[in-house]
This record gives structure tokens, sequence and C-alpha cells, in this order.
């Protein structure tokens, strides 16, 4: 089993320190170092990469990048263990029949271009064999004051605004990654305390790491 960790504001909510130590195998994505120590950091930014240098060089997660990314940062990785990933065409779900024609190609180590970390790391948790996969602090409302533990998600100083065409497309990812999963004895679970687009189709549970639980 292991758990994917988001940057979602609900992680806030959690006891992630007893995660921390519980021994269980964690898949950060992004500034996710900023509370909890991770084994797997997924980055997909330079800027979060540059930015979190200092956090990575002390905590020491083997981190999984993708291949755009690693292109632009080999200064940043020479000492660092890492894998890279290569992803594929933006995934555009059809209007009638969405989850239809996704086909993992795993075996050259191409994911689905989502445009969502969270997507990414599912499917390389699956790649690394993980048959169980329970998701925390992933729950893609970017509509709450506080969208991200650290604060509301910006770019160069201004909010981001997603398209529902975005979202659409981001959410049809997850559930076109969860049929695919499913039919290959994969279990994904949805752990995150805030109710969100996700829970239509990925099954959720209460998460035993709540506070005051």
């Amino acid at each position: 089993m292991c758990y994917i960790l988001g940057n979602s504001s609900s992680l806030l909510q959690c006891r992630l320190r007893d995660l921390e130590e519980s021994g269980i195998a964690t898949i950060g994505t992004n500034r996710l170092l900023r509370v909890i120590r991770v084994e797997y950091l997924l980055l997909a930014d330079l800027r979060v990469l540059s930015e979190e240098m200092d956090r990575i060089t002390s905590a020491r997660p083997k981190l999984l990048i993708l291949h755009d990314l690693a292109a632009k940062a080999q200064k940043h990785l020479k000492e660092i263990d890492h894998w890279t990933y290569f992803v594929r065409e933006p995934f555009i779900p059809k209007r009638q029949q969405p989850y239809l024609g996704y086909e993992p190609e795993w075996q050259n180590g191409v994911l689905l271009r989502s445009g969502n970390t969270g997507t990414y790391a599912l499917e390389i948790a699956a790649l690394m064999g993980f048959t169980e996969i329970r998701l925390l602090g992933i729950d893609l409302r970017f509509d709450l004051p506080t969208s991200h533990f650290y604060g509301v998600n910006k770019y160069r100083g201004h909010r981001i605004k997603h398209t529902q065409r975005h979202l659409r497309r981001v959410v049809l990812a997850y559930a076109a990654l969860q049929d695919r999963l499913k039919d290959m004895g994969v279990k994904v679970i949805n752990e995150s305390p805030i109710d969100g687009p996700l829970d239509d189709h990925i099954p959720k549970e209460k998460s035993p790491w709540l506070k005051n639980q």
C-alpha cells in the first residue's frame, strides 16, 4: 500500500507526522516537504524544484521527475537520486465516451498528460507495483479561499483561474486511470476529508489520519 499526497489545504486536517512515522510508503507532489517528509517526491516544475532544493537536500526523498523538467534541471539533479518519466500528448476526453481508448504505455515510461501531478503519481505508483493506492490531499477544489496548504494556487502573483474544460479533463483523467487500474486489480481509494469532483469516480473512505479521532 502507498499514499499519494497532493497539496490541498485539507492536509492540514490530518496527522501527517503519524503517517510519516508509520512506515507506509508515501509519494508526495511539488511542495509536500513543507509539511511532511515523504519517501518519493514527484516534481514537474523547474520553479518548484529550485525553490524547494534546501528541503530536498535535507529530506533526501527519491525524486520522480517528468522528462521535460529533467532536461532543464541537470545542475540541480547531479547528486540526487531520481527517476525520469515521459508524458505523451494532452488527454482530451471524448464527450460521449470519455474513458475509451486510454492505455498506459508504462513499458516505455510514458504517462498520461493530464496537467495534474496527482495523476502522474498515480500511474507511477502502479508502475512501482503497489496494488492499493490511497489519495490524501487531492480534492481538486480550487474554489476554496485557501486551495493549497501554503495558500491559494498562484502563478506570478496572480490567482490561477481554472477553466471548466481544464478541470473536466483532469477529473476524467483520474476516472480513466481508476477504470484501468481497477481492471488490473489495483485498488484506488480517496481519503481527502473535503468533498470534491473525484467523489463521483473514486471510492471514498474516512481517513484514519484525521485529527481529533
